[in-house]
């Protein structure tokens, strides 16, 4: 009868955990984007000499000995923070062909070679502004406008030749940007050389105690931003504001109302009201969001409205419905908000509309269902349950699955999967084309020591991943 919940709690528990360095994780990122700042500027650097000499004998020698530091110093960074070196190094390349288009003069030529100087040491300086803006800490506007006085000190210093029109928007536009992005509205590190998920912050650890936790299998996001984590075997629901703040706990361990026995799954509306899966009491309950207790709906069937060991559940934001995976009966089930039944559509087997163990659900701008699918794969329906598409398959490839279990969808309607398996979380559009993924080696601090278990994504676009005794909050893609 609660084959799930042992198979399930069993997976769980055999993964042995370990506290991630969130240092580590921080320092990574920092180093590569430092390690492309020095890169950049040491190839700009090469091209000087060019401008000074007129000679290029030497120019592949120099730029050889340059992407040689750049590698030694990229490797040791560390590999479990997003930034891929042959992209990074691309970048580099593409801004060292920018600059040397932006600045051509008949050579040899003190001009010339000033401003590629110049250029060489403002994409060091700021690439450092952002490195020390590491984690979860804006961009520091003064570090930016300091090195920009500093370049303008420069250019006027070199005196006049060609330079592109404005140079430092060559710079920024081909060396900076590409490299580390930030969001239009604040100023978070986003991006390295294109590589979506890079690490802001995490919080937690095992334990019972205010923002400690027991297994994170559940994990959502209301409309202001608040973080809600079922916790599984302390038997609550937790509240945290977007910086890991705990602010609310919801439930304790019993058979009344507004306690639990396993809560497995958490999910909120457009209004703030909370809807939590009560595996084995085979159930639903509905709170505000303080965590006042508002109705019920379930009992242990295979009938309408009857559950065996309830997982995921998600809101339909358009209409309110709520979808929760049935997962001992292979079946998707859908609710109005006060818990009437509408319908419900699945079967065992691994033919289209069928699954084997569903675990998660999402809902898109225009009401498809996302679920993840024992069978290694994601299953797309229309909101009243007619099979659209599938992806995926056994592998760890990009867009195949170990585990796919929890399932997000974004304000763009990409998908993210948290493939626990594989420990790491892929993106993909609404039809299934792969889009990135990040994950971390087994040996070093990573995105989740434990099989990233479920995902959620804000909106603003900032993605949270719960791995068993943590939350970890990334940046999502500009």
């Amino acid at each position: 009868m609660k084959s799930i919940h042992v198979r399930l709690a069993t997976t769980v528990l055999a993964l042995l955990g370990y506290a991630a360095d969130i240092d580590a994780l921080d320092t990574c990122a920092l180093r590569k984007l430092v390690a492309i700042g020095r890169h950049e500027s040491r190839l700009l650097a090469c091209q000087s000499k060019v401008a000074t000499t007129n000679d290029t004998s030497n120019l592949s020698a120099c730029d050889a000995a340059a992407s040689g530091g750049f590698s030694k110093s990229f490797a040791a960074a560390g590999s479990w923070c997003v930034g891929d070196e042959l992209n990074c190094g691309n970048t580099s390349g593409d801004c060292e062909r920018a600059i040397t288009a932006a600045t051509t003069d008949t050579f040899p030529s003190a001009c010339e070679a000033a401003k590629r100087n110049a250029a060489a040491r403002l994409t060091k300086r700021e690439m450092a502004c952002y490195a020390r803006a590491r984690g979860s800490t804006l961009v520091d506007p003064g570090c930016v406008s300091r090195a920009r006085e500093r370049f303008s000190m420069d250019i006027a210093a070199a005196g006049t030749c060609p330079d592109g029109g404005s140079l430092q928007t060559v710079v920024e536009n081909n060396c900076v940007n590409p490299a580390a992005v930030t969001t239009n509205d604040v100023g978070l590190v986003n991006s390295v050389c294109g590589a979506c998920g890079v690490f802001l912050l995490a919080w937690g650890k095992y334990g019972s105690d205010e923002g400690q936790f027991n297994a994170t299998l559940g994990i959502a996001v209301d409309g202001s931003g608040n973080v809600y984590v079922a916790d599984i075997y302390n038997y609550r629901i937790q509240k945290f504001a977007s910086d890991g703040t705990f602010t609310t706990r919801i439930g304790s361990g019993g058979d009344g109302d507004g306690q639990f026995n396993l809560p497995t799954d958490v999910a909120v509306d457009v209004s703030g009201n909370v809807y939590v899966t009560d595996g084995d009491h085979e159930r639903v309950q509905k709170f505000t969001s303080d965590g006042t207790f508002l109705l019920k709906w379930g009992s242990f069937g295979t009938g309408n409205g009857q559950f065996s060991y309830p997982w995921g559940v998600s809101i339909d934001n358009n209409t309110g419905n709520v979808y929760v995976v049935d997962p001992n009966s292979n079946r998707v089930q859908k609710f109005t908000s006060d818990g009437t039944f509408l319908l419900s559509w699945g079967s065992h087997g691994s033919g289209e509309g069928q699954f084997d163990v569903p675990g998660h659900t999402a809902v898109d701008s225009n009401g498809n269902v996302y679920v993840t699918d024992g069978n290694q794969r994601v299953q797309k329906f229309t909101r009243d349950g007619t099979f659209l598409l599938s992806w995926g398959s056994q592998g760890n490839g990009d867009g195949q699955f170990y585990g796919p279990f929890g399932i997000a969808v974004d304000g763009n309607d990409n998908v993210y999967v948290a493939d626990s398996g594989n420990d790491r979380v892929q993106e993909f559009t609404s039809n299934g084309t792969f889009v990135t993924k990040w994950y971390n080696e087994p040996s070093e601090a990573r995105i989740d020591a434990h099989g990233a278990l479920d995902v959620a994504v804000d909106r603003r676009g900032y993605i949270y991943v719960g791995n068993q005794y943590r939350v970890e909050k990334f940046a999502g893609c500009p």
